[in-house]
């Protein structure tokens, strides 16, 4: 490549173009970062940097971690060009820190079945970082989670089949209510006043 500059322009179209919003991540951003670089003119990429990204464009069903990880270093080495230190430290963690967030996102859906897939793919990081023991408590308590919801919701079920079935006895028996205040009556062992 000898003039990186001028391919600068085209890639922010494509990136504006492929964009759903501008919190989201594409593969072409790596792309640019790395032509800024190798121009050493680094603010056109600053429009596509001081975002938070939020999200991952998905290209053909699916994305490569590799853009990822090439955005967030050639964005470090953008902004220590720069001298603004504290956000070059900020893209050089983000790549450490993208297993404890698919964590926390994969945890927020309830599926206990994805967090072990997260589990068992990002493993090693766990285990290095000696944080295995906790993402098993996650996933222990995701389980737990879940009966407890579900046990909420089974209850919830039967009450409500128990008062369908007494709106269609009274509907079909009305001296149903009649007999319903007599056995509380019987329990009570008062009369209820008339106000007759």
């Amino acid at each position: 490549m000898g003039r990186p500059l001028r391919g600068i322009s085209i890639l922010r179209q494509a990136i504006d173009k492929m964009q759903m919003n501008t919190n989201q991540l594409t593969s072409i951003h790596a792309d640019l970062c790395q032509l800024c670089l190798l121009a050493k003119c680094f603010k056109p990429a600053l429009p596509y940097l001081d975002v938070d990204m939020m999200d991952i464009c998905k290209e053909n069903g699916a994305y490569d971690a590799k853009h990822f990880l090439c955005y967030y270093y050639y964005g470090g080495m953008i902004y220590t060009g720069l001298k603004n230190f504290e956000r070059a430290l900020y893209f050089y963690e983000q790549p450490l820190s993208n297993a404890y967030h698919e964590l926390a996102q994969v945890y927020s859906t309830n599926k206990p079945s994805e967090l072990r897939n997260l589990v068992n793919k990002h493993s090693e990081t766990f285990t290095r970082d000696n944080n295995m023991g906790l993402v098993k408590q996650c996933l222990s308590s995701l389980y737990k989670k879940n009966i407890q919801r579900l046990t909420k919701m089974l209850k919830c079920i039967e009450l409500d089949e128990r008062l369908k079935a007494m709106d269609q006895e009274i509907t079909v028996n009305p001296q149903f209510v009649q007999k319903s205040m007599g056995s509380q009556e019987d329990d009570s062992g008062t009369k209820p006043s008339s106000y007759s």
